[in-house]
């Protein structure tokens, strides 16, 4: 078929080195870039101050509090 080659003592196909080096390849770059990634439940909120930004917060917890008892 093609060439051939010894690796510790077996003979090994070049189309199964390539497959070996696809499937190494492609396995760690899936790893790498898998896992659990967060999503913003909300837009990010560009407030002035940090007083800004807790009353923004608060209020949108009040409001969610009060959509639940309804």
């Amino acid at each position: 078929m093609s060439n051939a080659y010894i690796i510790f003592g077996r003979k090994v196909e070049s189309y199964q080195l390539v497959a070996g080096t696809l499937a190494t390849l492609f396995g760690t770059l899936m790893i790498a870039t898998g896992g659990k990634q967060e999503k913003p439940s909300f837009p990010p909120i560009n407030a002035g101050s940090k007083e800004e930004e807790k009353f923004i917060l608060d209020f949108i917890k009040n409001k969610e509090a009060s959509a639940e008892k309804h």
